[in-house]
């Protein structure tokens, strides 16, 4: 009897959790809050207003934008969908969605830091590096409708990408989410937002 009460007051501090109250706003609530502040800067509409909008360049005249569209989720599993465009060898874009479960996630490491692999002062403050708990590769990444762009910025219509590139990020299944921002404040408030909604579907720190 007393193994059954124990279940039931540990569900009902769950569902209690999900659902605000004395843990604070609920799981709806901070999804709202992370989406809505994702919207432009003062209502402006352009590209680079965003919150989730980032820029990363390098000495060798490559680049990587990225803007975070949507956070949604159902329940605690969470899907991150992002457009993205980087220069190399060619100028690629493409969309990219990654879903995961809040409960699969490293509560210690959603924090905002910088790159990784090495210092780069333009995006230090500004990257959350979610990793999972125990480093398992629960991370789904796809990709969608990868465009190359020609010397003036439009689609190549003769660019025809590998079907599986365009469907499906290289080493996919990951252990690891990369999340970029405009700003460091901004960075360091989704943080808090986003490990409330860890906190709230039962992620906890790694082993070791």
């Amino acid at each position: 009897m007393k193994t059954w009460a124990a279940v039931a007051a540990v569900v009902v501090a769950v569902l209690g959790g999900l659902a605000g109250g004395r843990n604070g706003p609920s799981l709806e609530e901070t999804f709202d809050w992370l989406n809505n502040s994702l919207t432009p800067v003062g209502g402006l509409v352009v590209y680079v207003a965003r919150n989730g909008y980032s820029y990363h360049s390098c000495s060798a005249g490559c680049y990587e934008k990225e803007l975070i569209t949507d956070v949604s989720h159902n329940g605690c599993h969470v899907q991150v969908s992002k457009e993205i465009e980087i220069k190399s060898y060619g100028t690629f874009q493409y969309l990219e969605h990654d879903s995961f479960d809040l409960a699969d996630i490293d509560l210690t490491s959603v924090k905002a830091g910088g790159l990784d692999g090495g210092s780069d002062d333009d995006m230090d403050g500004k990257v959350i590096s979610l990793q999972t708990r125990n480093a398992k590769r629960v991370i789904q990444c796809q990709q969608k409708n990868m465009e190359q762009l020609d010397a003036d910025g439009r689609p190549d219509k003769n660019f025809k990408p590998d079907a599986e590139f365009t469907t499906k990020c290289i080493g996919n299944p990951y252990n690891e989410q990369e999340l970029r921002f405009k700003t460091q404040e901004y960075t360091a408030r989704f943080a808090k937002a986003f490990r409330h909604a860890v906190e709230l579907c039962g992620g906890k720190p790694s082993a070791f």
